[in-house]
């Protein structure tokens, strides 16, 4: 008896050993793949590698690239390790990507207003669309059955879907770009943000979600585990400046 309980102890520190250095090496991956952290208010959310859908409002929280979070009542912002911020409106899913400084956030619905800083650029896809935001320029997205971009500072190249047929937009412009079939179309629109989000609230996205990746964020107990398919990046982009501002504010404990 005296052997084979030997036997158990020494295979329970194998596996105590094991799931220690599978936790390590997860967290040093998640670590490598957080892209910038998220604060929200009201019902904001983000989901987790199980599917769950946790609350992410009235604290900072780091964001793994793959992540997907949305908004019901209330709203998010969202800041890249570059300096790059977007923030979303009532009723708006995103979901964001990239690594290294070239980061990007596919609007599956909802609308959302960036700023990027000096020396970053980010890329923002949509069901209709790839843009490239240049440095210095801010603007406002809306995802509904169609997508709505204004330009309010700097420029925007927009492609269609395939990164081709570029338009690019300056500070004050506004566009509607839609599809049909195959046809892809890019048209001047007077609307302003309010009216955008007037028009997306009226005809939303069809079943509330388009394009974008999976899930998944999950951090508990100190290790970070990031899992599922990520999103498919924008149109190239050069490197954004910067690398994080390690944020002692971020919570190390799932939410």
């Amino acid at each position: 008896m005296k052997k084979h309980g030997g036997f158990l102890d020494t295979v329970v520190v194998f596996f105590m050993l094991f799931f220690f250095s599978a936790a390590q090496a997860a967290y040093s991956q998640a670590q490598l793949d957080i892209v910038g952290q998220v604060q929200g208010n009201g019902s904001a959310q983000m989901k987790t590698f199980s599917g769950k859908w946790i609350g992410v409002s009235d604290k900072i929280y780091p964001v793994a690239g793959g992540s997907v979070l949305r908004t019901r009542k209330g709203g998010m912002t969202i800041t890249f390790k570059n300096g790059a911020r977007i923030e979303l409106g009532s009723n708006s899913q995103v979901a964001v990507g990239g690594a290294g400084g070239n980061y990007s956030v596919s609007v599956q619905r909802g609308t959302m207003a960036y700023d990027v800083p000096q020396a970053a650029r980010l890329s923002i896809n949509t069901v209709n669309s790839k843009m490239t935001a240049d440095p210095f320029s801010k603007g406002f997205v809306g995802q509904g059955k169609k997508t709505y971009i204004k330009s309010i500072a700097g420029s925007l190249a927009v492609y269609d879907p395939n990164g081709l047929n570029p338009v690019f937009m300056r500070t004050g412009q506004t566009v509607l770009v839609s599809h049909g079939g195959e046809a892809y179309s890019i048209n001047p629109s007077a609307l302003d943000e309010s009216s955008i989000e007037a028009a997306i609230s009226k005809d939303p996205a069809p079943g509330g979600s388009s394009g974008g990746g999976s899930t998944i964020l999950l951090i508990a107990g100190g290790v970070a585990a990031a899992a599922g398919v990520g999103v498919a990046l924008g149109s190239g982009g050069g490197g954004g400046g910067g690398g994080g501002n390690g944020d002692p504010n971020v919570s190390p404990s799932q939410p």
